[in-house]
């Protein structure tokens, strides 16, 4: 069973908010169907449902019903020049998503198809990313992929278990501790 931190509806309980005048909440393009929801903050039910989808371990690619995505690597302590909120720390994942034989024009990736599992707490990617070079939102034809890293701002004393994407079905990627 794995924790998502998701209420019964199957949206996040917690959510990072995303700084920046860019904090704008873009419709997910996403290799698949996908969840988006609204934003909820603290209170309401913990649900603990199991995951819909499976659990890989970094480098391993998951499938979708119109690509690929994987996650190659995690970074636990991000320094590239910015500097955290007080408390916090940036941690990022480098991951890559292709278009496969039925990806059509709704088909693509963006970083807010992504988010952190620390504890019972979801955490989103930030608006701008630290890490260089960032993922970018980009639509996939057959065969392309586009590739970045997603950086994430967590309380410097926690450690994500679990990068979770929002596909059908649902893709983890078990976070080294």
């Amino acid at each position: 069973m794995v924790d998502e931190g998701d209420g019964p509806s199957g949206r996040p309980l917690h959510r990072r908010r995303l700084r920046g005048t860019a904090a704008l909440l873009v419709a997910l393009l996403c290799l698949g169907a996908c969840s988006s929801g609204r934003e909820q903050h603290g209170g309401g039910p913990t649900a603990t449902p199991t995951i819909s989808g499976r659990v890989l371990a970094l480098g391993k690619r998951g499938s979708t019903a119109k690509g690929t995505i994987v996650a190659y690597a995690y970074e636990a302590n991000v320094t590239d020049g910015a500097t955290p909120d007080p408390d916090t720390k940036f941690v990022a994942v480098d991951v890559e998503a292709c278009g496969g034989p039925k990806a059509d024009a709704h088909t693509g990736i963006q970083p807010e198809a992504f988010y952190l599992q620390v504890g019972t707490a979801a955490y989103h990617p930030l608006t701008t990313g630290v890490r260089a070079p960032a993922l970018h939102q980009t639509v996939l034809a057959p065969g392309r992929c586009a590739r970045g890293w997603v950086t994430f701002q967590i309380p410097i004393a926690q450690k994500p278990q679990y990068l979770f994407v929002r596909t059908t079905p649902r893709i983890a990627w078990k976070l080294p501790g």
